[in-house]
């Protein structure tokens, strides 16, 4: 056959995107760390620099790559046959859908460093945690659409063993538990959240947008210029549900999130630090705290908190007994139900310019 007909095969596929096997993959991964090692590493002794070229090129062609996590998980593994060291995988631009796993349905990393760029992860399901990814090692998640995934903790990702990935530009959407953490849930773990869309997610405890738990003062999960809006939780956290003594919330727009009984928008039982946000919209249905519901040592910023409800007290703010919170150069207005209800708590507002 002519390379003419080859090129229009090709071309005529291209957008639909290209399914590898375990085996051309792994011999793509092991090319691009030493194409020198391809004719000694066992699982690839049978091709040559030659086929590593002519995949690249093919790879190289396509707008996506297609693959399962069972050979993802493989390929990882494999890989970090290399030199004793942990593997440092690359996927990009992959769909990765309707996977089904006890953990991580889309992706499970775990003595892993993987980079993960412009991935559509959905569909994706986990009896136990991670419908679409699981994290167990440090990583790097950048631009991935991360949706309609569900598990019984962290629809959309899942975090523990004190990682620090670091999530820049994803977009995690629609996905849902039947415990916490519909969007996110974070477990002991060092989580960097920036620039991210989570929305309309939900979850049947706590937690609709993100769930935060399980820490000690060495853990200081962040999330910084997020939007964080229109998540669900049937009992505490619509946005975000904290429990761990140190979390950071910068520069996020908190907005339109339901809880029933505590923090339309955000719950902290912990220490937790929130400047620079916007939280406005949000709603209990049955209970305290519309905007923030804080029990411990809050710190709350040149925040603007507007139009928050709650059925019950402190629909901007509520600080349960012995809180202690501070709260500085902010816009607290328009809320029902009290802008800040302090209960058996010495409260500090302070004004300064």
């Amino acid at each position: 056959m002519s390379d003419d007909y080859h090129v229009k095969l090709l071309s005529k596929y291209r957008n639909k995107g290209l399914l590898l096997d375990s085996n051309l993959l792994l011999l793509y991964f092991i090319g691009l760390y030493d194409y020198n090692t391809i004719s000694t590493f066992k699982r690839t002794t049978k091709y040559t620099i030659e086929d590593f070229n002519i995949i690249s090129h093919i790879i190289n062609f396509f707008d996506r790559v297609i693959t399962t996590p069972h050979i993802l998980t493989e390929i990882s593994n494999l890989s970090g046959q290399l030199s004793g060291k942990i593997s440092n995988p690359k996927i990009s631009k992959c769909i990765i859908t309707y996977n089904s796993a006890l953990q991580g349905g889309g992706i499970y990393f775990h003595l892993s460093q993987p980079e993960i760029v412009g991935c559509f992860i959905n569909d994706n399901s986990a009896i136990a945690w991670g419908g679409g990814l699981h994290c167990s090692s440090d990583g790097q998640i950048y631009g991935c659409a991360i949706s309609n995934n569900s598990a019984n903790g962290g629809g959309g990702i899942f975090f523990t063993s004190g990682v620090q990935t670091h999530i820049y530009n994803c977009a995690i959407f629609a996905n849902s538990v039947s415990g916490s953490g519909g969007g996110i849930y974070s477990s002991s773990a060092n989580p960097s959240i920036e620039k991210c869309l989570i929305i309309r997610n939900s979850s049947s405890c706590d937690g609709g947008g993100v769930y935060i738990s399980n820490g000690s003062s060495s853990y200081h999960p962040s999330l910084i210029n997020c939007e964080i809006s229109d998540n669900l939780s049937n009992r505490s956290g619509g946005g975000i549900y904290s429990s761990i003594n140190s979390t950071t919330t910068i520069s996020c727009n908190i907005s339109k999130n339901t809880s029933v009984d505590r923090g339309g928008g955000i719950f902290c039982s912990g220490p937790c630090t929130i400047r620079n946000c916007i939280i406005t919209g949000n709603l209990v249905t049955n209970g305290d705290g519309g905007g923030i519901y804080c029990c411990i040592l809050p710190t709350i910023i040149n925040c603007t908190i507007d139009g928050n409800k709650s059925t019950v007290n402190g629909a901007g703010v509520f600080c349960a007994e012995n809180s202690s919170p501070l709260i500085k150069n902010s816009i607290i207005s328009n809320n029902s139900h009290n802008g800040v209800y302090a209960y058996y708590s010495d409260l500090t507002i302070l004004v300064t310019f």
